[in-house]
């Protein structure tokens, strides 16, 4: 195995993503990941645009943005060193939600899906927490987004409707 940089030793086991990974996985892991300098406004990748990896943002600061409409762009959140984004796109195997930018010159980890795959084939325990790491960390945003919702909804004078009423817009049937 090649000698592994020890900044990464310290900064991914403090990554929500490769908690609990230490020694040999860890250093395996650090192997698999590529790495990648972005110039400030470089965008990364496009909302609609397939991706099949998830990248660490090491030094620097990337803008997540959504597409509202042709010409309308909501800014998300800025993600800064050590917060991860695309993972999504690995595991529903689908394309991007929203565009990244580099507000700022950048340099990215990137874990590419074959890469992954790669370590499915060779280090299954090391797979495993990881993907559990992942839906952990899943299942977080999915928390906040739906205190969010919870939030608007509130402040729109809807707190009593049900969670699938906020989410999926209310079915009108022909009647006989």
């Amino acid at each position: 195995m090649a000698r592994v940089e020890p900044a990464l030793l310290d900064l991914l086991p403090r990554v929500p993503l490769f908690g609990g990974l230490e020694g040999v996985p860890l250093e395996r892991v650090i192997q698999l990941l590529g790495e990648e300098d972005r110039a400030e406004a470089e965008v990364v990748g496009c909302q609609g645009q397939n991706c099949r990896a998830l990248y660490v943002v090491r030094e620097g600061e990337v803008l997540e943005s959504k597409e509202l409409s042709p010409g309308r762009k909501a800014k998300l959140v800025r993600l800064g060193p050590g917060e991860v984004f695309g993972e999504r796109s690995l595991v529903e195997m689908q394309a991007l939600s929203a565009t990244y930018t580099c507000a700022q010159p950048t340099r990215l980890l990137v874990l590419h899906q074959r890469e992954l795959a790669k370590l499915y084939r060779e280090d299954l325990p090391t797979y495993t927490l990881l993907l559990g790491n992942l839906a952990r960390e899943l299942s977080r945003r999915l928390r906040r987004a739906e205190e969010r919702l919870i939030q608007l909804a509130d402040a729109a004078g809807e707190g009593e409707r049900s969670r699938t009423q906020l989410a999926v817009p209310a079915l009108k049937l022909p009647t006989k």
